[in-house]
């Protein structure tokens, strides 16, 4: 079966992409999630809230795998803390069906993808 344009060029994207730009995709995916489950749970819809955490806790787990502890040290350490912060959060509101940890969730991916956004920017 053909793959739809739309899907192909999302592909063909992510397989030329630099680096810095798959972690703000990956970002960008779980922060878009967050916010898909967050709109699920306030319509009351628990399966579909579930299905969207579940794509957002798969990209906190990628940005984690992503890390390098060797060359980013405390940094690097720091960051998979705060990773598995959020996402034990997630699966908390998840099986909870609670709307302010994912909030707050939302706040934090937001901020650090504002952070990766600047310091790409700034290395160009």
């Amino acid at each position: 079966m053909a793959l739809p344009v739309s899907e192909m060029y999302k592909k063909m994207q992510v397989r030329t992409a630099p680096p810095t730009e798959l972690l703000l995709m990956v970002y960008d995916v779980a922060i878009k999630s967050t916010e898909r489950a967050i709109a699920a749970m306030k319509a009351g819809d628990g399966a579909e809230a579930n299905r969207h955490l579940l794509k957002a806790e798969g990209a906190i787990d990628e940005l984690n795998a992503a890390l390098d502890f060797e060359i980013g040290g405390q940094v690097a350490r720091n960051l998979s803390s705060l990773y598995d912060f959020i996402k034990t959060s997630m699966v908390e509101a998840n099986i909870k069906k609670e709307i302010e940890p994912l909030t707050h969730c939302l706040r934090l991916l937001g901020d650090l993808r504002e952070t990766w956004a600047k310091a790409k920017a700034k290395l160009g």
